[in-house]
């Protein structure tokens, strides 16, 4: 599953479409107890993702972090706060957090580089309440990006995934939007 991602700081509207036009995220099962997350910057432009944080029940563990040495190296980290996060409209509540080892931009992700986190889902749940809780909100994925050109930083914040009907009604307008010039 692809997830999207939106900028919350806003501290530059440059630095902002970097941050979520380079950041390429994905989310795969992994047995019945677990997802990874696959978090990559497509690049070109300078900016360094270092900090990945969670917020909902759903999730409970880092269980591998996926470094791609030397030039990525995360480790799991005290749920800290998210820049931005904290102020309304977005309450953003840490439960889990894998940051980029000091010094922080040197080891985040860069342009070019990907890191893997496999996360294990609480008891009793499985990928199909994941996928459920990234759909109503009750998940959230946050990250800080540092490094920019501007000598800036923004935190992005995960876009909702529509629901399937919401995805179905959607691709029907855009079907048959198109077929209105030969109607």
């Amino acid at each position: 599953i692809p997830l999207d991602f939106s900028c919350i700081t806003g501290n530059s509207a440059t630095d902002c479409g970097i941050a979520t036009t380079q950041l390429v995220v994905t989310l795969d099962a992994l047995g019945t107890d677990q997802v990874r997350l696959t978090v990559s910057n497509e690049g070109p432009a300078a900016s360094v993702y270092t900090r990945i944080l969670f917020e909902g029940g759903v999730l409970d563990s880092v269980d591998a972090i996926g470094n791609a040495p030397p030039d990525v190296e995360f480790d799991t980290a005290s749920p800290g706060v998210l820049p931005g996060g904290n102020g309304n409209p977005y309450q953003f509540n840490t439960d889990l957090e894998v940051s980029a080892d000091n010094p922080m931009p040197q080891n985040g992700i860069g342009p070019g580089e990907t890191l893997t986190i496999d996360l294990g889902i609480l008891a009793g749940s499985d990928f199909s309440d994941v996928v459920a809780a990234l759909t109503d909100g009750s998940l959230r994925i946050g990250m800080h990006v540092q490094s920019f050109a501007s000598g800036g930083s923004e935190s992005v914040l995960n876009v909702p995934i529509p629901e399937p009907g919401t995805l179905l009604l959607l691709g029907a307008a855009i079907f048959f939007g198109s077929l209105t010039p030969f109607l």
